[in-house]
């Protein structure tokens, strides 16, 4: 037997799960509440197997109240349940520590099997959440590899003005440095910023300091 708490600012939502999950003969409801600050008493009341948190709610919000009940409780199983217009909850639960996520819109098509993971411990991430992950997976990866590939598109030596002009240094101190001279290092800068798509050194600077094109 599962017993479950339901946390959701919603009355008709909960509702909706309370009569869905009460399906289950292995499911039961032990408490609910509308706000986050619910949490911490439902658990020293009812201590539930499972916790379904809204992410959205008033005053403490599902990511602070999983966050409080993990800090109480680092074992404590959770469901988080997101909007999908709000994908940094989803970077914050699993930063929390969270170990189950459904889609609001979906809760129909996958909480119970969310709750059926969980108690077996296993974590839970539905279908169209999986793909939200996937999808931004790739565009970091693919982020990252422009990033990188930035350090190529630089000749050695404008990388080392680059670097010079990162420490605040001026062109006549880089050319002395580098021992060439102040046309030369005007020249690189030229094309540092062509290079860069930038309009001005401090650009440059910053860009560079950014994408990890220099050393601090």
């Amino acid at each position: 037997m599962a017993t479950i708490a339901l946390l959701d600012k919603n009355p008709r939502a909960r509702e909706k799960m309370r009569q869905m999950l009460r399906e289950e003969q292995a499911f039961r409801i032990v408490a609910e509440g509308q706000d986050g600050r619910f949490v911490l008493p439902i658990k020293k009341a009812h201590t539930p197997d499972i916790f379904i948190i809204s992410s959205s709610m008033p005053k403490v919000n599902g990511i602070e109240a999983a966050k409080e009940l993990l800090k109480e409780d680092p074992q404590a199983k959770i469901i988080m349940l997101l909007d999908v217009e709000r994908e940094e909850d989803l970077k914050d639960s699993l930063t929390a520590g969270v170990m189950g996520f459904v889609y609001t819109e979906k809760v129909e098509a996958w909480l119970k099997e969310a709750v059926r993971s969980l108690m077996a411990n296993r974590n839970y991430m539905d279908p169209f959440i999986t793909s939200i992950m996937l999808l931004q997976y790739r565009l970091l990866s693919k982020r990252k590899e422009e990033n990188s590939s930035g350090l190529h598109i630089f000749s050695r030596r404008e990388l080392a003005v680059l670097q010079q002009l990162a420490k605040g240094k001026s062109n006549l101190d880089i050319a002395e440095d580098l021992q060439i001279s102040d046309k030369t290092v005007k020249n690189h800068i030229s094309s540092i910023l062509k290079k860069s798509g930038t309009k001005c050194r401090t650009r440059a600077v910053v860009k560079a300091i950014k994408y990890r094109w220099v050393k601090l």
